[in-house]
């Protein structure tokens, strides 16, 4: 178990560094430089069209390199992209080459994630996976922590004295060292896996075999409608909430500084949204998803309000905005435990689990370009009122449809 401890940790947080680089750094990072919310939130969106094409990737993976040479692979080239996105940031094109750069982080971030889990697959038995669940969700929003909250945090520290630019490739360049060191470490301490057994016909037979295996899922219907739906509003707050903050008061905003969003939104926030995935994990263990899913639905729905409050006031109190944060950060956190558990006893059954829970994630990924996409354009179009006015419309859809799948029948765990 020991030796365990040596990797699994680490590389968890090293999957959720390009994660909330490309959907939360991006943002803010767009912001700093004067670019349009409708552009932001779209192009940052598309970045996760990757990890919806995940299950066209995984036959491949499986088949045809060893997962040890992979991650080395994908780690080097993480922070190869980071230090060329600090180069860019002095080119004439800086916007249209940063387009390029995140997208590929976002390819192979995705990449990253499956052989990740392949590998922790491999490698640990169910009872040392159920031991290490809880550090893994740790590990990896550790990583998020670490990308969106203490590189904005550092790079916002430097502006007054290197200006926006140099600030951010001063935190880029801190970054990539940070990914590079973290490969080095995984060279000497990563198992090394048995080489796949490469056949002509084995992604073909494979993916064959997986499209059989989820038409034959229970509630094959209402397990997708819930994966696209239920997170729809988050995804869609995600993207608005740091430009909210950020914005003037003459487009509707707050006007707050890049330092107190990397602190609140990346930091406060997170360990908030960690606090409730943990406490999901412990009320999970105790009751049935199915008495635990509609309360927690309705509970994220009514913190949503606090936005719609803020907005409609235009309180500026960093003590009331803070505690709304906490609350709602709080509440996703406990309503995602429920969505991840829903998600893994949906897809984690049959023969092909592996790639039948890709496919899980990649409707996640899916709805969460879609929502993400939408977002901007929808508050450009109405304002911020309107916006969070939306969001709570989305949150009682969601709370409807949780009610009629329990009455159903059709949310087991």
């Amino acid at each position: 178990m020991r030796r365990l401890y040596s990797w699994v940790p680490s590389l968890y947080v090293m999957e959720g560094l390009p994660f909330a680089l490309v959907n939360t750094v991006a943002l803010i990072l767009f912001k700093n430089l004067g670019f349009d919310n409708a552009e932001i939130t779209l192009f940052t969106s598309l970045f996760t069209i990757p990890w919806f094409i995940k299950p066209l990737l995984a036959p491949i993976i499986e088949t045809s390199i060893t997962k040890h040479k992979l991650i080395l692979l994908i780690s080097s080239g993480f922070g190869f992209l980071v230090l060329l996105l600090a180069a860019s940031l002095n080119w004439n094109y800086f916007f249209i080459a940063s387009i390029g750069i995140f997208f590929a982080l976002a390819f192979i971030s995705s990449l990253f994630d499956m052989t990740v889990d392949g590998l922790y697959i491999a490698q640990l038995n169910r009872t040392q996976q159920a031991h290490f669940i809880g550090i893994r969700t740790v590990s990896y929003h550790i990583g998020r922590l670490i990308a969106q909250g203490g590189i904005v945090l550092l790079a916002s520290l430097l502006f007054t004295r290197f200006g926006i630019k140099l600030s951010w490739q001063i935190a880029f360049i801190c970054l990539a060292l940070f990914v590079l060191l973290i490969a080095l470490y995984h060279s000497w301490v990563l198992p090394v896996d048995q080489s796949p057994s490469f056949q002509s016909n084995s992604y073909l037979y494979h993916f064959k075999a997986v499209l059989a295996e989820l038409h034959a899922l229970p509630y094959f219907k209402h397990v997708v409608i819930f994966v696209l739906l239920y997170n729809f509003s988050e995804n869609q707050l995600i993207k608005i909430i740091p430009l909210f903050l950020m914005d003037s008061t003459a487009h509707g905003g707050l006007e707050f500084s890049t330092a107190y969003i990397g602190m609140l939104i990346g930091t406060i926030g997170t360990i908030s949204m960690l606090m409730g995935i943990l406490f999901s994990g412990l009320l999970l263990a105790k009751i049935s998803l199915s008495r635990y899913l509609l309360p927690v639905t309705i509970l994220s729905g009514i913190t949503n309000f606090g936005y719609l409050f803020i907005s409609f006031y235009g309180i500026q109190s960093i003590y009331f905005i803070t505690i709304i944060i906490i609350m709602t950060q709080f509440t996703f956190g406990l309503s995602n435990g429920a969505y991840m558990l829903y998600l893994l006893n949906s897809f984690s059954k049959g023969t092909y689990y592996m790639s039948l829970y890709a496919i899980g994630t990649a409707l996640m990924g899916f709805s969460a370009m879609f929502g993400g996409a939408i977002s901007g354009y929808l508050q450009s179009l109405f304002g911020y009122n309107e916006f969070f006015s939306w969001i709570i419309v989305c949150n009682a859809t969601i709370i409807v449809y949780c009610y009629y799948l329990i009455k159903k029948g059709y949310c087991h765990a």
